[in-house]
């Protein structure tokens, strides 16, 4: 009778590999024993994993008592005391390094970007070194003054009329082997590009405004100078200036509204809905059939406003892995956000502080790392002057 221990132990190798064809565990060299009982077990290594630098290994040994229950002690040895030898058969010496960049390829004049580099391969601590190229482009490097992961920097066009490039660039070291990664940005001029997708300069913009309201809803605005061919306009939407733009819908330029001011051209309008409370951003783009998409223009902002004293909403239910609680207040006060199951008991807290008011605030539930099994449970939230308590049900 007794008890069996799993044991395992990660070993780095005394060189990298570059490539490895196989790792194998070797029972002969190895103190401990497999899983199966202790009587009848041999030598006994197993292989979990690995990478090019270690190897994780695995055996088993006996906590064993006799049949009148005196006690005789661990088979083959103690876990402190085991061995497990393994064979590697592959090319030894570190991959080459690689870089990556990634980040904004579109940027207004005047708006900070950030890219990050992604590194493999080599051996040793990477140093970086980032550089860009300032807009019009030459062939001159200035230095980012970055030395990590990330860099931030900001481009300027002061042209009138056209899109104009730049460029981020990083060079990583790690030991002896150095590897480079360059990326282009493209930068719109002040007040935006308007690219021109008719005959003799037509389809500029006239003008392009947003506004928001109290229901979640925005409205996007604008008109043309000029005619335009079998054209549409694609409209893009970012929650803030950080996030990314994606395409929330599309308008025929035969769909006009109306004629612009004194004439010319013709104007236009999109209504985007379900939007939270806070600042959203808005810009266009000019497709025209068999072409390109052209250059974005500008970017404008609409402001979601909330009428109530507060807005609670908890997305998807039921959940499975990860929930989202998102809170907006109407003035700034301090918000709790916490998660109770059906006896009451509190069972892990989101957010315990102040809120910004006119802001929705998104909390993130995990329901694995909250403990959570299957079941009802109930988000309460507590501001200085309400309380909403929303039913979330777990399915695991």
């Amino acid at each position: 009778m007794g008890t069996t221990h799993r044991v395992r132990t990660t070993v780095n190798f005394p060189e990298s590999f570059s490539n490895i064809e196989g790792v194998w565990g070797r029972g002969v060299a190895s103190t401990g024993y497999s899983a199966a009982t202790a009587n009848y077990s041999i030598p006994y290594c197993r292989v979990v994993s690995h990478t090019a630098t270690s190897v994780t290994l695995e055996t088993f040994v006996h906590d064993v008592s006799r049949t009148d229950g005196s006690y005789a002690g661990w088979y083959p040895v103690k876990p402190s005391n085991i061995e497990c030898a393994y064979t590697v058969l592959g090319e030894p010496g570190s991959s080459p390094v690689e870089v990556s960049i990634s980040g904004p390829t579109w940027l207004d004049t005047g708006e900070q970007g950030t890219w990050t580099a992604s590194v493999s391969g080599g051996s040793g601590s990477p140093s970086y070194n980032w550089e860009y190229q300032s807009v019009p482009s030459s062939t001159n490097w200035s230095s980012a003054y970055c030395s990590g992961t990330s860099c931030s920097h900001t481009f300027f066009n002061y042209s009138s009329s056209q899109v104009e490039q730049g460029k981020i660039r990083v060079t990583v070291t790690k030991g002896s082997g150095q590897d480079q990664a360059s990326r282009t940005v493209n930068v719109n001029p002040a007040g935006g590009y308007y690219s021109s997708v008719a005959n003799a300069g037509g389809g500029a913009f006239q003008s392009l405004d947003a506004s928001g309201d109290g229901s979640g809803t925005a409205e996007v605005r604008w008109s043309t100078r000029g005619s335009l061919p079998v054209a549409e306009f694609i409209v893009q939407h970012r929650r803030d200036s950080t996030a990314a733009w994606t395409e929330v819908g599309r308008v025929a330029a035969a769909d006009s509204v109306g004629a612009a001011d004194r004439g010319r051209g013709a104007s236009y309008r999109y209504r985007a809905d379900g939007l939270s409370v806070g600042t959203h951003q808005f810009r266009l783009r000019v497709q025209r059939t068999g072409a390109k998409t052209a250059f974005p223009s500008r970017a404008v902002s609409a402001e979601i406003r909330l009428d109530d004293a507060y807005a609670v909403t908890t997305y998807p239910n039921p959940v499975r892995t990860q929930a989202t609680v998102e809170v907006a207040v109407k003035e700034r006060q301090s918000v709790t956000v916490a998660v109770y199951d059906v006896l009451g008991r509190r069972v892990t807290t989101l957010h315990d502080g102040a809120l910004p008011a006119q802001n929705a605030r998104q909390f993130t539930l995990n329901a694995s790392e909250a403990g959570l099994s299957s079941g009802t449970y109930f988000v309460r939230v507590r501001g200085d002057a309400f309380a909403d308590t929303r039913r979330l049900t777990v399915v695991r």
